[in-house]
């Protein structure tokens, strides 16, 4: 895992295609989205990653290493129908909570987003953030990771007809202790309302 995150991290400046893709999603904070989450580029793929030529790597780093990969398509396509999805798992990849890194900060709240470009936006806005796999792949012992915080924010999408209320943020809500469900405004993720209102509109938001 440490050798495929340290290989397409170093092509992620070559590429044309992340370099858009991290500009839409973070704007002048695009290389700090790729330095801090060691984002990739998959130019050179390792053996098994073949099918993930040029799609970007989503490393899940803990500190102690990294334990999964996840790979975006950058292609303009409709990735639903050539890849049946936008994010791909290697076979094997379990679901897992990514950013776990904010989970070590010593501070009474943590929140939690559902997918990595909201959970990497939102720790960039200096709202530690885990990204949670959804609610239906939620775990009995990813609730223990969050017990003992006064607060645990749920951002949760409103762009999507309110399956992101409905589907993520209210069943989590009733598995976690302190849980604050914070909705986006309308017709908005975690992404696009920093990228309209800027990263400090975040924590007003979230009202830390």
């Amino acid at each position: 895992m440490e050798k495929s995150t340290a290989r397409y991290a170093k092509a992620v400046a070559k590429s044309a295609a992340a370099g858009r893709f991290l500009e839409k999603r973070f704007g002048p904070r695009a290389q700090d989205s790729a330095r801090l989450f060691r984002l990739g580029v998959v130019a050179d793929p390792l053996p098994g990653h073949e099918q993930y030529a040029g799609m970007l790597s989503i490393p899940y780093e803990t500190p102690y290493g990294v334990v999964g990969l996840k790979f975006r398509c950058l292609q303009e396509h409709d990735c639903k129908t050539v890849h049946k999805n936008r994010y791909l798992n290697p076979p094997g990849h379990e679901h897992r909570l990514f950013n776990v890194a904010d989970l070590f900060r010593p501070l009474p709240y943590i929140a939690l987003s559902e997918g990595e470009i909201d959970a990497i936006t939102s720790s960039m806005a200096r709202i530690p953030t885990v990204g949670a796999p959804g609610a239906t792949s939620w775990k009995p012992a990813f609730t223990r990771l969050f017990l003992g915080y006064e607060t645990v924010y749920i951002l949760t999408d409103n762009d999507d007809d309110g399956t992101g209320l409905e589907k993520f943020a209210s069943p989590l809500a009733e598995k976690i202790p302190g849980a604050r469900i914070i909705l986006m405004p309308k017709g908005q993720d975690v992404n696009s309302f920093v990228m309209e209102n800027g990263y400090d509109a975040l924590r007003e938001l979230v009202g830390v």
